[in-house]
Order: C-alpha cells, then sequence, then structure tokens
C-alpha cells in the first residue's frame, strides 16, 4: 500500500466518516482535509481527527520541519457526490444540473427520498427521479428566512 495521504488519513477516520478530499501544498507544506458523515459532524470530530493526524509519525517524518494542517466539513455551498449526502439533505431545495436524452437541463427542485442509485425531486407538485450518473452538479440551495 502507497503511503499517500489518503492512504494515511482514512485508516484514522471515525466509524462511518468519509474522506471527501486531500489537498496537499509541499511548499508551504500544508494539508487541507475534507470529511463527511451521513451522521452530523460537530467540531469536536473534527478536532480528533486533527489531533490523531498531528501525532502521527508517517506524516512527522515526511513534514521533518513541521506541517500546516486544516480538517473540515464540506462548506454549504459545495456539491453533493455521495448518496449519503443526499438522504441527509431530505426536504431541502437543491440547485440540480443534469443530462437528459444528451441536453443539459437545469433544476431547482425539492429531494423528496434518495437512496443508494438514485434520488427524487419534486417541482411544482410534481415528482421525478434521477440517478446519480445524470447529475452534473447537485448543490443544497442556500436560503436564508
Amino acid at each position: 500500500m502507497e503511503n499517500t495521504l489518503e492512504n494515511i488519513i482514512e485508516p484514522l477516520l471515525e466509524a462511518g466518516q468519509v474522506l471527501m478530499e486531500v489537498t496537499e501544498d509541499n511548499r508551504g507544506r500544508y494539508i487541507r482535509v475534507v470529511i463527511d458523515s451521513e451522521n452530523e459532524l460537530t467540531l469536536t470530530d473534527t478536532t480528533h481527527l486533527t489531533k490523531t493526524l498531528k501525532e502521527t509519525e508517517i506524516l512527522t517524518e515526511r513534514f521533518p520541519e513541521g506541517f500546516r494542517l486544516e480538517v473540515s466539513t464540506p462548506g454549504i455551498g459545495s456539491p453533493l457526490v455521495q448518496p449519503f449526502q443526499y438522504k441527509k439533505n431530505l426536504n431541502r431545495n437543491l440547485n440540480v444540473t443534469y443530462l437528459e436524452n444528451g441536453s443539459e437541463v437545469k433544476t431547482t427542485s425539492k429531494i423528496v427520498s434518495a437512496n443508494n442509485d438514485s434520488f427524487e425531486l419534486e417541482n411544482d407538485n410534481e415528482t421525478f427521479f434521477l440517478s446519480y450518473d445524470q447529475v452534473k452538479s447537485a448543490k443544497v440551495k442556500v436560503s436564508f428566512k
């Protein structure tokens, strides 16, 4: 097994946590880790992973002069990429761009159900299903009420 950052970090995640992204800037010795989970992630969760990673010998050997580390969750404008992210956003409005018969279609609709293969959207009291492989982009529509 290669000593990629992904292979170093994934075994250190708590049950249910998913590594979404790892970026590394060697010149600045900076590592950014983004995790998500089917369950709510708290500041305690990201702090625990930060502490665990800071104490990992492989990372201290890889960056003997030290490194900066950021552990966070996907931001409010981050795209949904995993089925569990759709499931945990049920009853929210999504801005979705998807392919239908070779054409790109955009909709803002409420997600009413989701499974591991597809999800159901509702718009003007009509519902329709999309498979995840049809989706080019899906983001939660942020609204301030």
